[in-house]
């Protein structure tokens, strides 16, 4: 099954490629037929695997791909953690750019910068894949950080326009305050965890607040538990705010994509990130699946209802 996990994260990546590089020599209907035709397969393996965990319950998938450093206590790679909650994000995500691939087509008809804007949103499609597949929290901010740096690009897509620049600085400027505490945060949790890996980082937390409560509180295990139990509220409060936030954003496809950079406002997403820590930290598998699946059902309605 990893070899279907690293085609749909890669199906969008090749797509992209072509569109972006080769985009002058396969033309208007070559740069929206590769990348949608790598969305769909994107979606239907995805539709694949959702039968695969879900449906048929097969384990969870929580392995590597590829490590690029090691060193005496530190591991780097890129890894992916496929279960029953990742599954539900997959199929949000690459249904979602599909049926704005397929929407595209029209709206950017007579746009010079046709198979430019169909790379983007293919390459943006992967980055949202690499961050909901990924197993450590390096691997999660690259996503996050690609994320960001294709909003960036569809923002200032139509760069001869002040305005667009002017809101193309300003969320490139926001992202990086962001950026700071995202930093602070994975390096807090590899000194206090050794390891940035979900599954060991969460289990060593656990580990060491069961350890602070069986011995003598003092003040520091309290905050620390305060803090916990804190983070899995915003974590769960987060997610099932993003069922919510889909159904109402993507109801109004048609409207919200007035101007090509809207649609990178779907970074804003980025609470996707909270699904792991709401299930790792403590909320149950159950009460995660179900806030993601209620955000699938609503975006199904929503389009239901255009």
């Amino acid at each position: 099954m990893q070899n279907v996990y690293l085609a749909i994260l890669l199906a969008p990546l090749l797509a992209a490629v072509v569109a972006g590089l080769f985009g002058k020599w396969v033309g208007r209907a070559g740069a929206h037929t590769v990348t949608i035709l790598g969305v769909a397969v994107s979606f239907l393996l995805s539709c694949w695997v959702f039968d695969h965990h879900v449906l048929d319950g097969a384990p969870a998938f929580d392995g590597p791909v590829y490590t690029w450093l090691a060193t005496d206590g530190l591991t780097l790679e890129i890894g992916l953690l496929v279960d029953r909650l990742t599954v539900l994000m997959m199929l949000v995500v690459t249904f979602v750019s599909l049926m704005v691939h397929v929407y595209t087509i029209g709206y950017m008809h007579d746009d010079p910068g046709y198979q430019r804007f169909f790379s983007y949103i293919s390459l943006f499609t992967f980055s949202m894949l690499l961050l909901v597949m990924s197993n450590n929290f390096l691997q999660l901010f690259i996503g996050w950080e690609l994320v960001g740096l294709v909003s960036y690009l569809l923002i200032g897509f139509w760069w001869k326009r002040p305005t667009a620049v002017f809101a193309n600085m300003k969320a490139f400027l926001v992202n990086r305050v962001g950026d700071f505490g995202f930093i602070l945060g994975i390096a807090g949790v590899y000194y206090f965890t050794d390891s940035l890996h979900y599954a060991d980082a969460f289990e060593a937390a656990q580990r060491s607040l069961q350890a602070c409560v069986d011995s003598a509180p003092d003040f520091w295990c309290y905050a620390g538990l305060i803090e916990h139990d804190l983070l899995q509220a915003v974590a769960g409060g987060a997610l099932a705010g993003q069922a919510d936030g889909l159904k109402t954003r993507f109801a109004e496809l048609h409207g919200r994509l007035s101007a090509p950079y809207t649609w990178a406002s779907v970074a804003d997403q980025g609470r996707f990130l909270l699904g792991p820590y709401a299930e790792h930290a403590g909320k149950t598998v159950q009460q995660a699946e179900q806030a993601a699946a209620q955000g699938l059902l609503g975006l199904l309605e929503g389009f239901a209802g255009r």
